[in-house]
This record gives structure tokens, sequence and C-alpha cells, in this order.
């Protein structure tokens, strides 16, 4: 059923907060990793699968959706404020609004959400689509489900969200829905992209579009195998693609993991490998330790889309709510034998949330959890046995307190400026942290001066970094292009390049 209705924006209050940092490594707030820098509260309780990221390619612009359990959608996103530069280094300040999503009833309470961009998906358009699973509740008690899948009217606006709002494909369910996620299949030597929905009844329940652009339900073992006989009722999957294979994973309510590698061109599942924990498993996320390099157009939203290179070795982070969280080494070649504790990671309540991503700058990404214990720990890896044997290890380089349970993490360019900021939501907010961009500063020109010794110095944003060395940029050269992120943040900090000789 598809239906189209009128809705306005309604601008919603956005508090600036202060700044605080619980830090086992630094001493004050200018050498934290991290600082707050906006707050805004939601009005009602979120849970862990209800955002999502949305990014048109042809714009720069990030915008993160939170629902919360009354029904209500928020959008975060940047404008420009050149006020913000003295307090943010960026000439970006941040805004939320409610959006109005259609068929989401007085009531109705969101349960997960989604956003993928698909190639030729209308009429040949490139076209952004946003799932939201909802429950509503019936006077008697009765509790129906649906999955709502909006795409815009006009195929060149996807990113006017109020008229991607207003077109719904109201999809009844027979289940109750748990996370919403999409991933990439082949057919008939095309790719295109499907809704993965976990189900209280024990399943993943497949989406894809049909020849009219609408999304219909299609038979899971069609394309997922692996997903046919499961374990438990999933509560978090995690898949990463190859060229010819598919690794996908996925945690249970019962304390069960299954991860199985699957040769996606005969649809055939080659390995599987299962595990029996004492709790509910609560993330489970493929990672390297490397930080991939390559600049993605379409950030978040594209998700799996992105085919992983086999050479580089994949390690599997699971959270647990009961017990301690761990990684499991190299897995395409040991399976689960090989498994790594993160130490404390089960002091403060259960683990509800994670992400992977390089907050220190040195090229190699560290495990980031959120507890409802209102903690925000940080893992960084290195190399046990004085590095004799190929056994890695986690320890705790950092954490964070907050007010409230934690539910979501993800890292995201909102402030354009180069940097990756933490978007963290708690039980009735969202907490946007900004990186410390003197730590980021340093860490380039140490790059910069490493890399060209015998060029000329110019004079920089700050008094310590006088007499330094670097280059002018050429954006010619891709190794540049790394650093062009950076290159604007440190520019935009305070007393930014007075000159350049």
């Amino acid at each position: 059923m598809i239906a189209t209705t009128k809705h306005g924006k309604e601008r919603a209050k956005l508090r600036r907060m202060s700044s605080f940092s619980a830090s086992l490594d630094y001493d004050n707030e200018d050498e934290a990793l991290y600082k707050e820098i906006f707050y805004i509260e939601n009005g009602s309780q979120s849970n862990i699968y209800c955002n999502t990221t949305i990014r048109y390619p042809s714009e720069t612009q990030e915008r993160f959706l939170v629902g919360t359990l009354n029904g209500n959608v928020s959008c975060l996103e940047r404008f420009k404020d050149v006020t913000a530069k003295e307090k943010f280094h960026s000439s970006h300040s941040m805004d939320a609004y409610e959006v109005c999503f259609a068929y989401i009833p007085a009531g109705a309470e969101i349960i997960s959400m989604d956003a993928f961009y698909q190639k030729g998906f209308f009429d040949s358009y490139d076209c952004l689509i946003v799932g939201i699973t909802i429950i509503i509740k019936k006077p008697d008690g009765e509790s129906l489900h649906f999955l709502n899948v909006y795409n815009a009217i006009e195929p060149v606006k996807e990113f006017e969200i109020d008229k991607l709002a207003q077109v719904c494909q109201h999809l009844p369910l027979g289940f109750i829905p748990y996370q919403l996620r999409h991933t990439r299949i082949h057919i008939n030597g095309r790719s295109e992209k499907v809704f993965l929905l976990a189900g209280g009844d024990q399943q993943i329940h497949v989406f894809r579009s049909n020849d009219k652009q609408n999304f219909e339900e299609v038979a899971c073992g069609k394309f997922f195998p692996e997903f046919v006989n499961l374990p438990g009722v999933v509560l978090w999957m995690d898949i990463k693609n190859f060229a010819n294979m598919r690794l996908s994973a996925v945690g249970c309510d019962n304390g069960q993991l299954l991860v199985c590698s699957t040769n996606t061109e005969e649809n055939r599942v080659m390995e599987s490998w299962t595990l029996s924990l004492d709790g509910p498993i609560s993330t489970v996320r493929f990672f390297s330790l490397s930080k991939n390099k390559r600049k993605e157009k379409l950030s978040s939203t594209s998700g799996s889309d992105i085919s992983e290179s086999e050479d580089e070795k994949l390690h599997l982070l699971v959270t647990s709510c009961l017990e301690v969280s761990v990684v499991f080494v190299d897995i395409l070649n040991k399976g689960l034998d090989d498994m790594s504790v993160l130490n404390q990671s089960d002091q403060f309540d259960s683990v509800t949330c994670s992400c992977v991503a390089d907050i220190d700058f040195d090229g190699n990404n560290e495990i980031i959890l959120g507890t409802y214990g209102q903690e925000l720990l940080v893992y960084k890896w290195s190399a046990a046995d004085n590095g004799l044997s190929d056994h890695i290890r986690f320890d705790l380089m950092w954490s964070r307190s907050f007010s409230k349970p934690l539910l979501s993490i993800r890292d995201l360019d909102l402030m354009n400026d180069g940097m990756q900021e933490l978007v963290i939501v708690s039980l009735t907010g969202v907490h946007i942290l900004q990186q410390n961009v003197s730590m980021a500063a340093e860490t380039l020109l140490d790059i910069l001066i490493k890399a060209f010794p015998d060029q000329k110095s110019i004079t920089t944003f700050n008094e310590k970094f006088n007499n330094r060395h670097i280059p002018e940029h050429d954006k010619d050269k891709s190794d540049h292009e790394e650093l062009e992120g950076l290159i604007e943040a440190m520019c935009s900090t305070d007393n930014s390049y007075n000159e350049v000789t």
C-alpha cells in the first residue's frame, strides 16, 4: 500500500553541553581524546536499533536519524555558522528537527531503522531508501507489526527529508521485528541491495524490491543459505562481502554465536563455526586492525556494500550482556580458536553497543564499547608475548562516564571538519563528541615532516608548531588526499595559518 501525506518541519531545541572527560590516560580536557560539543534530548526513550545515517553521494552533508519508542524521529544535520569556529574548530554548527514520517501513528513504537543508497532504483535514477519497523498496540492488547519503506517522489531530491518521509510502503509483519540492516546480493551479474530483518520467530527475513519498485519478502534460503536454520532469536548480525564469498555472523538471545562463510556464486555454505555463551549476545562486528584508507563517497549509508579485501586479517568482536566481551582473532584462518578478552568490559553492567574506529590517528582501529552502566570504554590492541606470536591483546586505554545508559555508537563526520565525531545515543538523548583537534594537528604535522623532511617551513596556527617543516598541500596527489580532512581541521583552528612562505 502506497500513501502520500504532507508534514511540516518542527525545529527542536538543541542544547550545547559543557564538556567533561574522565580519562585513564589524560589528566585534563585538553589532553582527552574527545570532548562533548552537542547534546540533544529525544523526549522519549530510544533503543539499540533505533538510528541510522543517510547521505546522498552528490553532497557532503551527512545526516543522523534517531527514533524513539513514542514514534518520533529526529534528524541531526549541520548548518553554516561562522561563529562556531572558535568553539568547535569548524565553520558549522548542529541543528536538529523532527521529521514526520507517514504511517507512524500516535502511540506507535519505533523498533529499528536502516537506510541505503540504491543506484538505478527508480526509473534508472539513483535513490535513497529508508526502512523503519514499528509496533502498534491496539486497545484490546493485540500488537501489530509493520515495516515501512520510504523513498522520495522525485529521485533527484532524496535529501529533502520531508519529501522522502511522505511516500510510504506499509508492509505488515507476522513477527516481532528486531535489527534491520541491508546488504548486497548478486543476481545474473547485477548487484542490488536488500533489507535483512531479524524476527522474534527465530528467522531472518529478506525484503527485495520487485519490478514495480515495491519491496516484498522473498525466501531467505534463496540468497542466504547460512540463515535458514538459526540457533535462536537474532539480536545482532554483521556481514562482510568479498568478491565471491560472504562472511556473516549472528548473535542470539540464548547466547548462541553462529559464523559462516558462504560461496555467493554457488549459494553454498563453505564453513561454519558455533559457540555458546552464558548470556544474550548484544553485538557482533567484523573488523581489521588497520584503518581502511579508501574514502567512500557513500559513507555509512553504504554499510556492507563495498567488497572487502581477503588479504587483510579479519577479526570478530562479540559483546555479551552478562560476560566479558571478546575478540576472535583472524577468524577466516583460525575460526573461533584464538580468543582475546577485553578486560573490565563486564564491570559496568551489560555491554549494549560497539563501534570500531581509529580515534588516536595512528592508522590502527580501536574498539569502542558502550554499556548500560553509563560508561564508554575504548580498547587499543598490541602484540602479545613481545611480538613472539601472532596473538594480539586489547588493553583499556580510555573511558568516559555519562549520565544515562548508552545504546548506540557511530563514528561520523557530521561537522564536515575531516575528522570523525562519535555520535552516541543514550537512553533519552544524543551526544556528539569531537576528536581532540590539537592531537590531530600534531599527528598530521608529524606525518608530513617524516614524509617531506626537506620541504620549506611555514608559520603554523600555534606557537608550539613554530619552526616545523611541512610542505604545501598538493590536492592532485592521492597520498595527500588521505590528509585533506586533517589539513582542513588544522587550518580551521584558532590563529590558523598566519603565513605561508
